[in-house]
């Protein structure tokens, strides 16, 4: 996707109650629900969204 095709502020980034976001992680245009855990060095770009209770790490993602 080029940036040109992105709106200023069309993605921001929202995070709700209870998440941990983990260091050298980049969030961008995303939106976490409560209770996510985002783990080290991890990347969510445009228009992604994760529900309650959601485990994000390099590898993937699962609930708990």
């Amino acid at each position: 996707m080029r940036a040109r095709q992105l709106r200023p502020g069309s993605f921001p980034v929202e995070i709700g109650t209870d998440c941990l976001i983990g260091p050298q992680a980049s969030l961008v245009g995303c939106q976490l629900s409560e209770a996510v855990y985002v783990a080290t060095q991890v990347m969510i770009f445009h228009g992604e969204l994760f529900e309650v209770r959601v485990f994000i790490t390099a590898m993937g993602r699962s609930r708990w």
